[in-house]
C-alpha cells in the first residue's frame, strides 16, 4: 500500500502528523506555563490580587434582561 502511493498524499500525511506533533507540543507547553504561574506564584505578589465583590443575591424579587 505505501509503494502506491504518491508522493502528494504521502506528504499531506507527513504533514499531519507533524501538525498533531506540534499541537500537542504548544498545549503541554502552555499547561506547563499555567500550572506554574497559578500552583508556583509565577512572579505574582499578593498586593496585585483584587478580592472579588461577587454577584448580588438572588432573590424572588429578581429580573432577568433576555433583551440582548
Amino acid at each position: 500500500m505505501a509503494a502506491g502511493e504518491s508522493g502528494g498524499m504521502a506528504a499531506a500525511r507527513c504533514a499531519g502528523r507533524i501538525g498533531v506533533v506540534a499541537s500537542v507540543a504548544v498545549n503541554l507547553a502552555l499547561l506547563a506555563m499555567y500550572i506554574r504561574r497559578r500552583y508556583f506564584g509565577g512572579g505574582r505578589s499578593d498586593k496585585d490580587i483584587v478580592p472579588s465583590k461577587g454577584k448580588p443575591p438572588v432573590t424572588s424579587e429578581s429580573v432577568v434582561n433576555l433583551d440582548q
